[in-house]
């Protein structure tokens, strides 16, 4: 209504224009997000095809833990039964003596919970929206578009923990067309608890639900002080905003009206701290790197044939590594 917005659409810090043309439905490593998110906007139009918009939106927050990354409620335990009773048999004995075995009674045990999270629980909350503002300018040489976001974190474990951390960042991007309809894309983010704000971004760190307190069990585990002395255990916890950055380029070159390629490269990291433990530090990234290469067809306007080649590169908190190499194709009808 007029400059006024109010639904489930993509988010205010995004910029789906200065991404490049891929096969690969992921798109790149640096994405700036957030992908059909609930909010309210208002956007304010400026002269020479320029705007600034500001919105209030859904948060999503991503944490890093010593099990690996978990959003607010939405992460299985590992190692837990989901969501069934565990029962043991009762037995009771009649007024002669004889043992009956018979009906069940709950048993209450550490190991199994109708929980999703990625520790013994999730303490993390949301406790209010993602603010983001934005200005843009379009033209015909292209587009540039610059974001800044204000993100809140909270953890509450209903007892002794219970802190609020501010996250910030912002981003700036863009297009150019170059010679004929060839185009160079582009974008750079970064900022300290950004989180998702950029695709593969952490927002916190922390090690509540690892082992605490000189011990060597982990909430999960009833012997542990989360258990026996949760003052003690929540005295222990700590968190930080992660710093990070991601970055993008790309190219898309037309060889004939029907036939274009376009190559890119994007790179996102993390700094992560030392203190999340050894099993979140293997399943949490510090560097992705990303590259494609494709070529695409359109033998009617509303057909693309396309093949596409990618190569991407892992580097974990624990500096673990890995590369990927994938080639697909596909076949995309437009109405």
């Amino acid at each position: 209504m007029g400059g006024l917005l109010a639904g489930q659409t993509q988010g205010t810090f995004t910029d789906n224009d200065s991404d490049p043309e891929l096969l690969d439905f992921g798109g790149t490593t640096a994405t700036m997000f957030v992908a059909r998110t609930p909010q309210v906007r208002y956007t304010y139009p400026l002269p020479y095809g320029m705007s600034v918009a500001v919105a209030a939106e859904n948060p999503s927050p991503l944490f890093a833990g010593p099990f690996g990354t978990f959003y607010t409620d939405t992460n299985q335990i590992p190692n837990m039964a989901a969501c069934s009773a565990l029962t043991t048999p009762a037995i009771t004995t009649t007024a002669t003596g004889t043992a009956v075995i018979g009906g069940t009674t709950v048993a209450n045990n550490i190991t199994n919970a109708c929980l999703g999270n990625a520790a013994f629980f999730n303490p993390s909350q949301d406790i209010a929206p993602n603010f983001v503002a934005r200005w843009r300018i379009e033209q015909p040489w292209g587009h540039i578009q610059a974001g800044t976001q204000v993100i809140t974190y909270a953890l509450n474990d209903g007892l002794f923990l219970n802190k609020t951390y501010v996250g910030y960042g912002g981003s700036l991007s863009g297009n150019f067309f170059t010679w004929g309809k060839d185009n160079l894309t582009w974008g750079v983010a970064g900022g300290d608890g950004l989180g998702d704000g950029v695709a593969n971004n952490v927002g916190v760190a922390t090690n509540f639900g690892g082992a605490l307190t000189g011990q060597a069990v982990n909430a999960t585990d009833s012997r542990s002080t989360f258990t026996t002395n949760r003052a003690l255990y929540d005295a222990s916890v700590l968190a930080k905003t992660i710093v990070s950055w991601g970055a993008k380029v790309g190219y898309q070159h037309w060889w004939t009206p029907e036939l274009r390629s376009t190559v890119d490269f994007s790179v996102n990291h993390n700094d992560v701290p030392a203190f999340i433990q050894a099993s979140g530090r293997a399943a949490v990234n510090k560097e992705l790197s990303l590259a494609h290469a494709n070529l695409i067809w359109s033998p009617v306007a509303f057909v693309d044939l396309g093949i596409e080649g990618a190569w991407g590169h892992r580097v974990v908190v624990s500096n673990l590594k890995g590369d990927a190499w994938t080639l697909q194709t596909s076949m995309k009808f437009r109405f």
